[in-house]
């Protein structure tokens, strides 16, 4: 389990039995390599065996996380879907080790710099996806655990729907490749942050995506907050309750 404090704090994450610390991208870097190709590489990196159809319980005893990466790897040499998939957590993860090469091999990804050689294998995989996961919000993305917001009236529904909108899931985003659609999660999180709290667009792009996920939540939160109160003032009753926006709201993701 990954600190919250580091995460919000954008610092390299410990990836301790690789003996490698991991970089958290800022939006501005992740734009070198486009919205599309950052979450192909990362719904590519953190594919696991619960998502493959058809697999039997007995089936899936046999196999790790990461045979299923490797036979990714392999059919990138006999599908342009599948290469393209490689190719997109290839840009991923030198966003994530910005100083190493990274090589794909038959049984390991090697991650290598002059006389300093790493891996990542069957036996470190599972924490390298589990620092992925919280590192780019990916449970919230799929709606595992994204909070839901109650609207005080109209006006705040239409915002919590926004809101909603935003938060795509990881198999819809499948769904916008295949039917040609850009993906622009990130893009519209800062453009709206930009406007809803008066911010500089040059100042977020420079967020890491924990940071982006946790203050755009924050202030639908308070944004939600707001026109209850609004309402209350101005004569409303019977109104549901909203949450604190100052609650937690990484207790069920950490």
């Amino acid at each position: 389990m990954i600190d919250g404090l580091l995460l919000l704090t954008k610092n390299d994450i410990p990836f301790i039995s690789a003996e490698l610390t991991i970089h958290q991208p800022t939006v501005q870097e992740i734009g070198l390599i486009g919205e599309e190709a950052f979450f192909t590489g990362a719904q590519f990196l953190t594919t696991t065996k619960d998502s493959i159809e058809g697999l039997s319980a007995k089936d899936a005893e046999k196999i790790h996380n990461f045979d299923i990466i490797m036979k990714l790897v392999k059919d990138a040499n006999q599908s342009i879907e599948a290469k393209y998939s490689k190719t997109c957590a290839e840009s991923l993860l030198t966003l994530l080790f910005p100083e190493y090469q990274i090589l794909f091999l038959p049984s390991m990804i090697a991650i290598v710099k002059e006389n300093e050689n790493h891996i990542i294998n069957e036996k470190n995989f599972d924490e390298f996806q589990d620092i992925l996961i919280n590192m780019f919000c990916l449970k919230e993305l799929a709606g595992a655990s994204a909070p839901e917001y109650k609207a005080a009236n109209k006006q705040a529904q239409a915002i919590i729907d926004k809101i909603k909108q935003g938060r795509a899931k990881l198999a819809k985003i499948k769904a916008q490749q295949q039917g040609g659609q850009k993906i622009t999660i990130l893009q519209r999180y800062i453009s709206i942050l930009a406007v809803g709290e008066q911010k500089d667009l040059n100042a977020l792009s420079q967020y890491s995506v924990y940071q982006l996920f946790d203050e755009f939540t924050r202030f639908g939160l308070r944004e939600q907050s707001d026109f209850y109160l609004q309402a209350k003032m101005a004569g409303a009753k019977d109104l549901p309750e909203v949450d604190n926006w100052m609650k937690d709201i990484h207790s069920s993701s950490e």
